[in-house]
């Protein structure tokens, strides 16, 4: 299911959600006059100059339709490439909750999974990847969005819904960063999956270091003019599903007529792990070339969205079903299993 808008001046989203979740753009076609911005352009007028990419959007020249073209004789002076670090370094110096699973004897032989594990795949990718991987700060700022975003659903404070409000949860774990999910999710990034054929298959996002009966995913796609990283977007966008969450399926989930599985995989109750990868790559859509197009991938421990299972335990006082006592870094969460513990 796509679900198409546009966002800003400079960039198009195309989102495609799924438990993996994908962010996208539409084409631009309008009947004419052209319309944009709900303003009217006559054939051949001059929209909008992006003068950072000498590119500009100019109703066409028979009308109806808003193309983008390229500014004759204009030069790109400023470049701006993004420098990312893969996940699986020195996640020892940051201080967010983290499970290294290359130290101490914990690093993954992948070869037992076989040939088609996401990790044991030969290159697919048909594109020039100029960016990979997350930083420090990246990790940070996803931990940091999911724990914010499961505490306020534990404290019962989100009121949207279908109907809503979401009831508050007592057995919701704090969520920390798994290194091997890191390194089997930004393999499979690293594939460059389409919107199409967006998910690896649950065997194949398998890990050493946690025997997981099923590891979920979320993924985002954006094609974008933009170099800057959308971490904090990403996971907004998988969690807006909340809307569309009738308020009755935290307790028991069913299959829904509305996507809400990126949703209810962010708030499973169970998972207290995740690791993501990213690239940056020029990408096409509709045609037109956006040099900055992510894919964001993110791999979940133990995965969620059993039908036929509860989303967390609701009826009672946030945090007051916890295996392994509060968290103490957010109001409403339970405390993380010690490393190698269920």
């Amino acid at each position: 299911v796509l679900t198409l808008n546009m966002v800003g001046r400079r960039s198009l989203y195309l989102f495609v959600l799924v438990l993996v979740s994908l962010g996208c753009v539409s084409s631009i076609r309008y009947k004419k006059p052209c319309i944009y911005n709900q303003r009217r352009y006559n054939a051949g007028q001059v929209i909008l100059i992006l003068h950072d990419n000498c590119l500009a959007l100019i109703c066409s020249s028979v009308g109806k339709n808003v193309v983008i073209v390229p500014i004759k004789d204009c030069v790109i002076c400023k470049v701006t490439t993004q420098t990312t670090t893969v996940s699986t370094t020195d996640v020892s110096t940051t201080t967010f909750p983290t499970t290294d699973r290359s130290i101490g004897g914990y690093v993954c032989d992948y070869s037992i999974f076989g040939s088609s594990h996401s990790k044991n795949q030969k290159n697919q990718c048909m594109v020039t990847i100029h960016s990979r991987g997350v930083t420090s700060n990246e990790i940070r700022i996803i931990l940091q969005k999911h724990n914010e975003l499961r505490s306020r659903v534990a404290n019962g404070y989100e009121t949207r819904g279908d109907p809503g409000p979401q009831p508050g949860a007592r057995n919701m774990r704090e969520m920390r960063w798994n290194t091997q999910l890191a390194e089997v999710a930004q393999a499979w990034a690293d594939q460059c999956p389409s919107i199409y054929n967006a998910h690896d298959t649950g065997d194949n996002r398998r890990i050493c270091g946690s025997d997981y009966s099923y590891i979920g995913q979320n993924i985002y796609f954006q094609w974008s003019f933009n170099p800057e990283s959308i971490w904090e977007n990403a996971v907004e966008s998988w969690y807006s599903e909340v809307k569309d969450m009738p308020n009755t399926l935290a307790g028991f989930l069913l299959n829904h007529n509305k996507i809400i599985g990126h949703y209810t995989q962010m708030v499973w109750a169970e998972t207290y792990e995740v690791g993501c990868g990213a690239i940056y790559y020029p990408g096409f859509y509709d045609g037109v070339r956006y040099p900055e197009t992510k894919i964001y991938v993110c791999n979940y421990g133990p995965g969620g969205n059993y039908l036929g299972h509860p989303v967390y335990a609701n009826g009672g006082p946030a945090a007051s079903k916890c295996p392994y006592g509060p968290s103490y870094n957010y109001p409403g969460l339970c405390a993380t299993p010690p490393i190698d513990q269920p």
